[in-house]
């Protein structure tokens, strides 16, 4: 390509223009332009003599704020590079913004930057607020589920740095003036094409949510401006090359403010996919304008055909949960179709991206994958709005055997989220075979026992699963037996022992033959068993106890002897902190019992810490109600169970306020028993005294 520059003078834009121009008219052999006089008006920059096009070049960028923050940037881009190259990277879920002070002093070692990163991403990954680095605070913001990224800002002294916002501020002037400039060309000059270049002149490049944020902020008065035809951002890469790209295309927009287009070419649809993030949020009407949109581009094409990247199509999914807020279910069935068959993720062994962001195989490897990401990810959230609707559960049931169907592990995993909620309303589809002649209720069935049967080893599959089956109880003792058996190691698995243990045997008594006896046995087994896959479903089933009991009082008789099964087994911080809770909240209730139960809670942990004396230290208990309802009502048992806990504290474990239990004697009726008693206490308050001077005060008054 051969450049022309007819004017004989260099002016500053010069170095915009050129390469601007090496981009637009790649095609073109020869290309001769010249900068516009300006008589002394506001006019445009250049004329493109080669097809008689008009430029106005504008820099974006805020002196002041280039300035105050360089010194930051080089800070930040040595503690960004230490982030990437960090390990711990890998573990983060999700888009976090780090921002920092805009001032602050740092080592200038690189191992000192090193160090940081492992703080900043440990305290992200421990979903920590703010942390602590080269002595002052950086504060974490999460700001999307998605991808595994943490990047660094700047709250100066006037909040965090928004580069959409800082950009709208230097733009929309600047292009009301480009619109005045480009309308006033020289009188013998007829312009094909008018043409704004927003050169950026930040220290940092644009993302592009916030190059079409920003943009769409003026987008009502581009409407107006007749005089800008297009407008195209340049920024420079370090390596001295020049990044281009449409911000803005009058044709296209008028096409698509009128929902009718009948003149447009890959780089407009490109356009559209950077604009549709922004325009979603700019209210119904335009929400409404992105559906005709999409409705015409899909006509004869899948989305991943024309709309290459995928995270614009998950925002185009992402539409569907607003179609289904304003019940336009038709038109979410729809937008369902046009991407249920998509490639991302892709299939397994397709798979050619970094390995962080390969979920499939993070499913495959029994890793938690708590994140919504993807095409197909999002897609089964709107699937989820159609199937809590009872007229259409059979479709979502449709598009959730698709979801379940799916080579990718990840993309099951997500189909169990619409699955839940076909389960929790399963008598829907019933009712719809009674009425269709259908077989919609077997599908249903055969696809919770098909995921059950064949992925529930995958962990985050059967987490997931848990809450199928806790809808999905009208089932046989043998299908109640498979559900326990494949999901005793997931997280939530507790609330199924406990309710196939223990209530099924109640419900659906004229559907399903149910014998408990089997179920029952599984669930004291759980209970009883000392192998370590039971460890945390111990745990988990205490604390259903305490929750069952916290809301229908009325089991309390029902789930006694279950409880008594605890009491039994040696001391167990997993459980112990539900059983405590489940004492002091019914000690006044059932006294007898629950002094029994505290009793022997105290032995139980005095027998664990006589044996494990290096562990003591990570042991307690917190006996501060229970002992003041013994003092008040069964005052005979307080010095013994006192001197229990006396021990117990002497071997480190944690057991409370001793004040609050030396104080006890106070509530003590008997004045001779009263004293007794204080009498005891305050020689165990001198041993623990001479312990620990530091030993909080007791009134013996």
């Amino acid at each position: 390509m051969n450049i022309t520059k007819t004017h004989n003078f260099n002016k500053a834009e010069d170095v915009s223009i050129i390469p601007f121009l090496e981009f637009y008219y790649y095609s073109e052999k020869d290309i001769s332009f010249t900068a516009v006089n300006e008589d002394g008006g506001k006019r445009p920059d250049y004329h493109i003599q080669t097809d008689n096009s008009l430029v106005e070049v504008k820099e974006i960028h805020d002196k002041e704020s280039n300035q105050k923050h360089a010194q930051w940037g080089k800070i930040a881009s040595k503690l960004q590079k230490a982030v990437d190259n960090n390990q711990l990277i890998n573990k983060v879920k999700g888009t976090f913004l780090v921002n920092t002070p805009e001032l602050f002093k740092t080592p200038t070692e690189q191992k000192a930057f090193e160090s940081a990163s492992s703080q900043v991403l440990q305290a992200v990954i421990d979903n920590k607020k703010e942390v602590k680095v080269f002595g002052v605070d950086f504060e974490i913001n999460k700001v999307s589920k998605q991808e595994s990224v943490v990047v660094f800002g700047s709250h100066g002294s006037g909040g965090s740095i928004d580069p959409a916002n800082i950009v709208y501020q230097n733009i929309k002037d600047k292009i009301a003036t480009a619109n005045q400039q480009l309308g006033n060309q020289p009188q013998d000059i007829q312009p094909k094409k008018r043409i704004l270049l927003l050169v950026n002149k930040y220290y940092f490049p644009l993302w592009n949510w916030d190059l079409f944020k920003a943009i769409s902020r003026v987008y009502k008065e581009l409407l107006t401006y007749v005089n800008i035809d297009e407008i195209w951002y340049q920024f420079e890469t370090k390596d001295k090359g020049f990044v281009h790209k449409l911000l803005y295309r009058k044709t296209f927009f008028e096409q698509f403010e009128a929902s009718n287009f009948t003149d447009y070419n890959a780089d407009d649809l490109e356009l559209f996919a950077n604009w549709f993030s922004a325009m979603s949020e700019m209210g119904e009407e335009e929400k409404n304008k992105l559906l005709m949109a999409l409705r015409y581009f899909l006509k004869d094409k899948r989305p991943y055909q024309i709309f290459l990247n995928s995270q614009t199509r998950e925002e185009m999914v992402r539409l569907g949960l607003w179609l289904a807020e304003k019940e336009l279910f038709n038109d979410a069935i729809w937008l369902v179709e046009q991407f249920i068959i998509d490639n991302d993720p892709p299939l397994p062994e397709d798979y050619k991206g970094d390995e962080k962001f390969n979920y499939h195989k993070q499913v495959l490897n029994n890793e938690d994958v708590n994140i919504i990401t993807t095409v197909l990810g999002h897609l089964a959230w709107v699937i989820q709005k159609l199937a809590v609707r009872k007229n259409y559960i059979v479709k979502a049931l449709e598009f959730t055997q698709i979801l379940l169907n799916h080579p990718n592990l990840y993309v099951k995993l997500q189909g169990v989220i619409p699955l839940v909620e076909i389960a929790a309303r399963r008598q829907w589809l019933e009712e719809y075979d009674k009425e269709n002649n259908t077989k919609h209720y077997s599908e249903f069935r055969k696809l919770a026992f098909n995921l059950l049967d064949k992925y529930s080893q995958y962990r985050a599959i059967a987490n997931s699963s848990t809450h199928v089956f806790y809808y999905f109880k009208d089932i046989n003792t043998k299908e109640a037996i498979k559900v326990l058996d494949k999901l005793k190691g997931a997280r939530e698995a507790a609330a199924l022992f406990v309710y196939f243990g223990i209530f099924r045997e109640r419900h659906f008594k004229d559907k399903v033959l149910f014998d408990p006896k089997p179920l029952r046995r599984k669930l004291i087994l759980a209970i009883k068993d000392n192998q370590k896959e039971y460890e945390d479903l111990q745990g988990s089933i205490a604390w259903n106890f305490w929750r069952i009991l916290a809301e229908t009082p009325d089991e309390f008789n029902t789930l006694k002897p279950y409880i008594d099964l605890f009491f039994r087994l040696p001391y167990s911080k997993r459980y112990y902190s539900s059983l405590e809770r489940i004492i002091e909240e019914w000690i006044e209730r059932k006294p007898e019992i629950c002094i029994s139960w505290f009793i022997n809670s105290i032995e139980k942990l005095l027998d664990y810490v006589d044996n494990n004396e290096m562990t003591a230290r990570n042991t307690w208990i917190e006996p501060e109600k229970p002992l003041q309802f013994i003092a008040s009502n069964k005052p005979s048992m307080l010095v013994g169970l006192v001197g229990k806990l006396v021990k117990l504290w002497k071997h480190g474990a944690f057991v409370g306020s001793p004040r609050e239990i030396f104080e006890t004697y106070r509530l003590v009726q008997d004045i001779n028993t009263k004293n007794k008693i204080r009498d005891q206490f305050k020689l165990w308050y001198g041993e623990m005294k001479a312990i620990n001077q530091k030993l909080e005060h007791v009134s013996w008054e």
